[in-house]
């Protein structure tokens, strides 16, 4: 017999999963220890909770963000984690993808293929500016639509193939 959990307890217990993950891969701590995993801006953190969602719904079939949507207030994700195997393709940069791009909300995630060799894609967000499509890329700082050969909608914190 399963004992049946509260909305509060799944999103605990979530947040500790994603804590261990964080300190399992990343060797570290949260930047801000007062943020929630699943409402922080730090990337690492936030695939972390991802993670860890996924392996609640795997083991218990329990969504923790409709859970966490019960519980508080928090921001809707800035990823979402998308069903195993549905990986779009890479899009090049055309100009109707970059007039696409602009009207998108700020704060969309894309995959980022950059057009220099040896730089591997990384995720960004987009960034509204006057006349240019750009990208918010973290420790990247910001990267221009013209710096770009391919972009793919962000699914999933693995690496886009």
């Amino acid at each position: 017999m399963t004992k049946k959990r509260t909305e509060q307890q799944i999103v605990d217990q979530t947040e500790a999963l994603a804590d261990m993950l964080m300190k399992a891969f990343h060797r570290r701590e949260k930047a801000d220890p007062l943020s929630t995993y699943r409402g922080t801006q730090d990337t690492r953190a936030r695939h972390c909770w991802l993670i860890a969602c996924e392996i609640q719904e795997m083991l218990t079939d329990t969504d923790p963000e409709n859970a966490a949507a019960e519980v508080d207030d928090a921001p809707a994700p800035l990823m979402k984690a998308g069903p195993v195997g549905a990986t779009p393709a890479w899009e090049p940069l055309t100009p109707e993808v970059l007039a696409r791009l602009q009207d998108e909300p700020p704060r969309t995630k894309y995959w980022l293929a950059p057009k220099a060799r040896g730089l591997m894609p990384c995720p960004g967000y987009t960034v509204r500016t006057p006349g240019e499509v750009c990208f918010d890329a973290g420790a990247a700082g910001l990267v221009y639509a013209s710096e770009l050969s391919h972009i793919q909608p962000f699914i999933t914190p693995e690496l886009p193939s």
